[in-house]
């Protein structure tokens, strides 16, 4: 995955860039991972543009598990996702039940999932 350091109120994230190859698998979330250690960040967000279709299916538990290893290490996750595909199906129950807590959020624009990500403190 194609992806970049981005530094934004004294805070580092990475960002997985929406012209590189689609997140996948978990294989493909541990690369996130790992990428997130070697440059010293938990932070990650993720375009909808990075990610499958699949992802959106819950059947396929795709989502299920990239955020469970995302949660797992722990990685905090914005998402910027289109509105029409979030408010799919049970895709929508998935992500009104993960916004609750502080690890994942999905956003349909940049700017609040940028303030959303850098907005605490997280060393990793």
């Amino acid at each position: 995955m194609n992806y970049r350091l981005v530094t934004s109120h004294n805070q580092t994230y990475l960002e997985c860039l929406p012209d590189g190859d689609r997140l996948a698998s978990e294989r493909e979330a541990l690369e996130l991972v790992a990428a997130c250690g070697e440059n010293e960040t938990a932070r990650l967000m993720v375009h909808a543009a990075s990610l499958v279709e699949d992802f959106y299916h819950i059947k396929t538990g795709l989502a299920g598990s990239i955020l469970q290893k995302f949660n797992t290490y722990p990685i905090r996750c914005a998402m910027i996702l289109n509105p029409k595909l979030v408010h799919q199906g049970y895709f929508r129950d998935m992500v009104i039940e993960a916004n609750r807590g502080n690890q994942f959020h999905v956003f349909y624009d940049q700017e609040p999932a940028e303030q959303w990500l850098v907005g605490i403190d997280l060393t990793f």
